[in-house]
């Protein structure tokens, strides 16, 4: 969930919703699947490449991302010791609705100057890493937040 204001502008209404979707509910999803693994397992949240720059118009959507990125290090620090191992990926521009709805507002082109394929991202190919982080060939990877972004954060 996204509120295109500045940080002067942005309501506190705005800023719980955003809060709310983006970051409680990763946190009641990865609080629901701790208390459900009992011997070792995998988990990925889903964060943006907002949990590693500081995008403009869009304060709320940032710091929940960053709040994703933090709780999935904080996660990983507390339960790698019972095997279970929690990551993120940081999609960047990616054609899913939201971000259709909010394209001419936002700097696209800029956005794909950024990035090494000028292009936006698919779904299946964020969850492609999605399912190399859940599988056993990742298991030594821990705590990490993946950029999924055409190069945009390198």
């Amino acid at each position: 969930m996204m509120r295109l204001r500045s940080t002067a502008n942005l309501t506190d209404q705005d800023w719980n919703a955003v809060m709310n979707v983006n970051a409680r509910g990763v946190f009641y999803a990865l609080r629901g699947q701790l208390s459900n693994i009992k011997d070792g397992g995998s988990i990925v949240n889903v964060a943006s490449v907002a949990a590693m720059l500081g995008l403009s118009g869009c304060p709320a959507y940032v710091a929940s991302k960053h709040a994703v990125a933090g709780l999935t290090k904080n996660t990983a620090n507390d339960y790698g010791c019972r095997n279970i191992r929690v990551t993120a990926v940081a999609p960047g521009m990616t054609e899913i609705a939201m971000l259709s709805s909010v394209e001419e507002s936002f700097e696209g082109d800029m956005a794909f100057a950024a990035q090494a394929l000028k292009r936006k991202g698919k779904p299946e190919e964020i969850a492609h890493v999605i399912v190399s982080l859940l599988s056993d060939e990742t298991s030594f990877v821990i705590g990490a937040l993946w950029p999924v972004d055409s190069g945009w954060t390198a």
